[in-house]
Order: C-alpha cells, then structure tokens, then sequence
C-alpha cells in the first residue's frame, strides 16, 4: 500500500529522526530529504510526546502499529518494573 506525500510528512512529524529544514520544510536527519520510503520507513522512531500530542488534538493513526509499539514497549517497561521491585523485595529479606 504506497502512501501519500501528505501521509508520509504526517508519520514524519511523530518521528524523532525528523527535523525543519527552512527552504525544504520538515525532512529526515538521517538523509536531509523528504521522505522517500513506500511502505515503511526504516529508520522510524516514534516521538511519544509529538504522538501523544497529535493523538490528543484526534489526528488519526495513518501509521499502523506506533500506538501498539507504544502499547508493547509500555507493558515491557510494566513488567521491568515488577521485576525490579520482586528483586529488591527479595534483597530486602537478605538484610
């Protein structure tokens, strides 16, 4: 499925990789260009306050799986955490 321009600059804006190029508008740091990709970017890396903000103001999710790579990353971090406090739980009984 090819994606417009005007799509391709939407996923770009929630990119962290991107940046404001004066003359070109908003381009890839990586290239210094605007996007090329057809499906998928690979250098892709989601900005989770930019998307958070655009989520907010009800823009739609053109880039399937940013919220469920969120979503997953989210619950790892939950389930370091547990692991964590397990541990200095443990550590705890040891003093």
């Amino acid at each position: 499925m090819k994606k417009n321009k005007d799509n391709k600059l939407e996923i770009c804006k929630v990119c962290v990789k991107r940046k404001f190029n004066p003359k070109k508008g908003i381009v890839c740091s990586i290239t210094d260009s605007k996007p090329t990709f057809i499906d998928k970017c690979s250098d892709y890396e989601v900005d989770k306050i930019a998307y958070s903000k655009a989520n907010s103001k009800g823009m739609p999710n053109i880039y399937n799986g940013i919220s469920e790579g969120i979503k997953n990353e989210t619950k790892d971090m939950s389930k370091g955490r547990v692991a964590f406090n397990i541990f200095r739980l443990i550590l705890s009984f040891f003093r």
